[in-house]
């Protein structure tokens, strides 16, 4: 009789550790589930970020590029001012020798 309660006594422990274990087992399952939605939730979080940063990057640099650009344009236009300025002036300087000509051409 010891022999058979010695018996039915490892098999309830035998079950009960079976059970304690696939407990553990179950703890761990959910516990790595919960990590796997945190890192998904995670990188979402730093994808999105990312293209924050790219986005607010190229707006950067595209503003920068614009003001360069306006700054080149502004630098052309005075250089074409100063051309047609230089252009008048010499325009006006011949028409006033042109008329000096003729006015002793009539003479």
């Amino acid at each position: 009789q010891r022999a058979r309660y010695e018996r039915v006594l490892a098999d309830r422990i035998a079950i009960v550790t079976a059970h304690e274990d696939h407990q553990g087992n179950m703890a761990l399952l959910e516990a790595e589930a919960k990590i796997r939605r945190h890192l998904k939730l995670e990188t979402a979080k730093l994808k999105a970020q990312g293209m924050e940063y790219i986005e607010a990057k190229i707006k950067e640099e595209g503003e920068a590029q614009k003001a360069a650009l306006e700054a080149q344009n502004a630098d052309v236009l005075k250089h074409e001012e100063t051309l047609l300025q230089d252009e008048t002036v010499e325009g006006v300087t011949k028409l006033a020798k042109l008329e000096s000509d003729v006015a002793q051409l009539e003479k």
